[in-house]
């Protein structure tokens, strides 16, 4: 099967610490989210309930997310999984 980006589930490449990686087509790096990490992101990743990934250039995080499937901007993301346009808010 081949790696596709939109299902980070196809992804075969794993990074140094064994998270999915993905290369696209224009040298951008995709890495699954750390479901060990203590935040709204990883504990939907870590239930299952959504598939997250987040793009690299150069080993910089760009600001964008793959959210089951979808490339949008971390606070469109946000807003779709929480109603919120950055998960913060969820901490007041």
């Amino acid at each position: 099967m081949s790696s596709i980006l939109n299902d980070i589930l196809t992804w075969t490449l794993r990074t140094a610490n064994n998270f999915r990686e993905f290369i696209d087509a224009e040298g951008h790096t995709w890495v699954e989210q750390n479901t060990d990490k203590e935040t709204g992101w990883a504990r939907e990743a870590r239930h299952g309930r959504h598939q997250i990934a987040w793009e690299f250039v150069n080993g910089s995080y760009t600001g964008r997310v793959l959210l089951d499937g979808e490339i949008m901007p971390k606070a469109v993301a946000a807003e779709k999984l929480w109603g919120y346009p950055d998960e913060s808010a969820l901490r007041n």
